[in-house]
Parts: C-alpha cells; structure tokens; sequence
C-alpha cells in the first residue's frame, strides 16, 4: 500500500479472504478508524481555509515618532516565516524576520512599499501581499 492511501468499503464489501480463525500476515488489516473531516485535512496538510495574513493594511506612521506594527498570518499547517523587502527607501523603518515586525523612527515623510512572502514551514506553501507605510510629516 502506498502511504497515506485511504481505503473506503461498502459494509456489505468482503475485504478479508481469510476464511479460517488463523492469523496470517497480509498486506492489509481489518483496522478501521473513523475520523472527522477536520483530522482527515490535519494529516494530508490540507485545510478548508486559506493561508494568508491576517493584516489587511499596516497603521500609518509619523516622521520623528516610534513605529511598530506586527504582520499575523492564519490557517497554517505548519510554523511559518515571513520576509518583507522594501521598495526605494526605507524612511528608517525596518523589518525583523524573527518576530514579524516594522519597527523605526520614520525620518521622511511619503510612502514604503513591502512586498511580503510567507512560506510555510512542512508545506512549502507560499502566499505574498504588498503592504504600504505612509508616514505622516
């Protein structure tokens, strides 16, 4: 059998063609489990609901006061990380990979523009999303 091949039978369905109360090796077994759909998608990686950040935007900033924002993800199988590279120029804020976070003091009034990268430990599964960081004068 190949792993993680699931079987179904009708219950009418003759599975076992040992026909005396010896036990024999075989190449399958009489063991059933009956499990939700929830623990079927947990043990395939699957999952009804989509990988993908929480954040829907990142909070503005003001130029000359502290910043920080934390990016979230949801619905992962596995442990993630997240890269975020900037655009053109950072106005001094930067992003820590370990923890999630922008964080700085903004010395230029305008726009960043991050494009970030989640990728799934086990999975590999990716998802990507821009955020903008307008820092206020």
């Amino acid at each position: 059998l190949i792993a993680n091949e699931v079987h179904i039978y009708a219950p009418s369905e003759k599975v076992d063609d040992n026909t005396t109360p010896v036990n024999i090796v075989e190449l399958y077994d009489d063991i059933v489990k009956s499990v939700t759909l929830a623990e079927l998608q947990q043990s395939v990686n699957c999952s009804d609901k989509p990988f993908r950040f929480l954040n829907d935007r990142l909070p503005n900033g003001q130029v000359g006061t502290d910043y920080n924002a934390t990016l979230y993800v949801e619905n992962n199988i596995s442990s993630v990380s997240v890269d975020c590279l900037f655009t053109f120029t950072d106005h001094n804020i930067s992003y820590t990979i370990g923890n999630r976070t922008f964080d700085g003091i903004p010395n230029l009034s305008g726009t960043v523009l991050y494009n970030c990268i989640a990728t799934e430990a086990t999975t590999t599964r990716t998802i990507t999303k821009q955020y903008l960081i307008t820092i206020d004068p």
